[in-house]
């Protein structure tokens, strides 16, 4: 019987920043390399968002790979794995930075033949944050979706992602829900770089 879990970074009534986001990446990635070295998890039971061995290695080169955020969505991922691996994650976050530690709002997405509504998975990801973002994930859904489909959808936005990383050179905190946080501060030509890039790689 499938099973999506989400996971968010933090209360509903959090308004995001730069600094917000970036702890939030760093929790994400780091929960995430947990459950994938200490649990038979694959990353397909990753869904959103994207996440692969290069994006979750940390390695100095592939910080333009290593784009999470706020919020997470898993595939039958036990309960008690996703415990632990949050653990790890707030722990990572304290040792690199303790001015913010977020709460985790835990959402069971509802399941009708093994798929979840995109309306119920968008508003999931919808929150508030400060600065210029791109790009709507949520957007790229419609209807009644297989978790196959939204991590095609979630591979996609990650290629937007990285490319937008390298056109505004590092200018990027991660992502609020589904949408991508710029620096502030970058020229506007810049940005409308970056939403050309996201109308190319997600058709959003």
């Amino acid at each position: 019987m499938e099973n999506l879990l989400g996971l968010r970074w933090g209360g509903a009534d959090v308004v995001y920043d730069g600094q917000k986001i970036e702890i939030c990446s760093l929790a994400s990635r780091v929960a995430l390399r947990y459950l994938a070295d200490h649990y038979p998890v694959t990353l397909n039971q990753m869904v959103f968002p994207y996440a692969d061995r290069l994006s979750l290695s940390g390695k100095p080169g592939s910080e333009s790979t290593q784009l999470f955020g706020t919020h997470l969505i898993l595939r039958n991922v036990a309960e008690e794995a996703v415990a632990e691996a949050l653990s790890e994650g707030l722990s990572a976050t304290a040792a690199a930075n303790g001015d913010w530690q977020p709460d985790v709002v835990v959402h069971h997405f509802g399941m009708s033949d093994g798929c979840a509504a995109a309306e119920e998975i968008a508003a999931f990801l919808d929150c508030r944050c400060d600065g210029t973002t791109v790009g709507d994930f949520g957007g790229m859904l419609g209807g009644f979706l297989p978790h196959w489909r939204i991590r095609e959808a979630a591979k996609e936005f990650a290629s937007f992602s990285e490319m937008a990383y390298r056109v505004t050179k590092g200018g990027v905190y991660g992502l609020a829900g589904g949408t991508l946080l710029l620096h502030d501060g970058l020229a506007s030509d810049v940005i409308d770089r970056v939403r050309d890039v996201c109308w190319q790689k997600t058709g959003i």
